[in-house]
């Protein structure tokens, strides 16, 4: 019923960091997803894959599927034994197991066991007319599920008849985590010679969410779209996703005019030193509103306005009122402001009069949506620019202050850290 890669062994249960409570994170042995292999391998089920992680990304993703915030109304266990909060979703790992009636599909991807892969842990129903024609699994009509995160409230009831469980565990285990066939990606081993090296892949969600918010608020067609390849784009958040967005728009549109903003000059530092940014386009945010546009004119220069203002700063860091005036005064007509917050922001008036007007809009790109190949082709293409911003945390899951930084979203650890991407290693790999 399942082949295992030379050597491995699928445990029943391992050590792990995990949610026990709502903001409240720690590391012991719990079980694995061994009971949902072997329940989708006898039927032919999706849930086919087993991948042991090898680094794990730090991201505030993980803190907000831990405080019940993401996905929105989540109704995640955080005491049920048998049915572990399993923290981690952006990781690499190797594949150790696969179901003998659905090893079919990743060889069609040209994935073997003992094969190097980035994990998408969004997936939806897989049945629902949304997910039959290939659309992401954010548009799963019935709610989709993302391991190590939490299941949309909708979609709980599909998850359990999959699945067996309420929720899907996650990637901050030294045992394995499960996916269908469809949600791995083949990461070269060409391009995987150290462990940094393959620590890079594990950015392939943030990168897939960079990418999708490019698509989504119209920079991908731009220059199709208006005749000219260099737009304004203003970044606030010079951050892990913030490094992100700005990587993917500079892929996309080389010629873009780039400005970044953040409260932290060393982010600004980083950024600056990645894609030459110049100082004049560098925004060192202080004070009370920031962003009204008497500082954006003071910051930037004057009759300065934008194409596209992407908030990557964090949740709640803008409120909705912010966004409203920004997008009135700063955003050029036909622009957009995009936001990556994970829980909505209340209170933007997309429906202003003279927002429509200007044909100027709001929206939101953080879902990686179908841009995996890509995030794992660009990691590959750009991976001696983008190593040197990687940051080991030390020691894996033996670290008990571990989970700490993972249940705080990190921040904490960052102020005091240099770096801009963190991650954990929690399994050795013999690369």
């Amino acid at each position: 019923m399942i082949e295992l890669w030379k050597g491995e062994k699928l445990a029943k249960t391992a050590n792990s960091l995990f949610f026990y409570k709502k903001g409240r994170a720690r590391i012991g042995s719990v079980p694995t997803p061994y009971d949902i292999l072997y329940r989708n391998a006898g039927k032919q089920g999706r849930w086919n894959v087993a991948v042991k992680p090898l680094v794990v990304g730090l991201c505030p993703s993980d803190m907000a599927g831990g405080m019940l915030e993401f996905p929105p109304s989540s109704t995640r266990s955080l005491s049920d034994p048998k049915n572990p909060a399993v923290a981690g979703h952006e990781f690499v790992g190797q594949v150790i197991a696969v179901s003998k009636t659905a090893r079919d599909e990743p060889r069609r991807k040209g994935i073997l066991l003992g094969d190097l892969v980035a994990g998408d842990i969004n997936v939806g129903c897989g049945f629902c007319s949304q997910c039959r024609r290939g659309d992401p699994a954010a548009y799963c009509l019935r709610g989709a599920t993302f391991a190590g995160v939490g299941s949309s409230p909708h979609g709980v009831d599909w998850v359990q008849r999959q699945t067996g469980r309420s929720h899907v565990p996650g990637a901050y285990t030294e045992g394995f985590i499960v996916l269908p066939a469809s949600n791995i990606h083949k990461v070269p081993r060409k391009a995987v010679k150290n462990v940094n090296a393959l620590a890079l892949f594990c950015q392939a969600d943030a990168v897939a969410c960079a990418k999708t918010s490019c698509d989504t608020m119209g920079l991908t067609t731009f220059k199709e779209m208006r005749s000219f390849d260099n737009p304004s784009v203003l970044v606030i958040g010079a951050g892990r996703l913030g490094t992100w967005h700005v990587a993917v728009i500079k892929d996309i549109l080389p010629n873009a005019q780039i400005f970044v903003a953040d409260i932290k000059k060393a982010n600004l530092k980083s950024v600056a030193s990645l894609f030459g940014i110049p100082k004049n386009r560098q925004y060192h945010v202080r004070g009370k509103h920031p962003f009204s546009r008497k500082h954006i004119e003071n910051a930037l220069g004057k009759n300065k306005f934008f194409d596209f203002i992407i908030d990557t700063a964090g949740h709640a860091v803008l409120t909705g009122r912010t966004i409203t005036e920004i997008l009135l005064s700063s955003v050029a007509p036909g622009g957009k402001f995009w936001t990556t917050s994970h829980t909505g922001i209340s209170g933007v008036d997309a429906g202003h009069p003279m927002i429509l007007l200007g044909s100027k809009s709001f929206g939101n790109g953080l879902s990686p949506q179908n841009n995996f190949p890509y995030a794992v082709d660009f990691l590959t293409k750009y991976a001696k620019l983008y190593i040197r911003c990687l940051a080991e945390l030390p020691n894996g899951l033996a670290d008990k202050g571990l989970a700490r930084i993972i249940a705080t979203g990190g921040s904490e650890h960052k102020r005091k850290a240099s770096g801009i991407i963190f991650y954990s290693i929690v399994n050795q790999s013999n690369l």
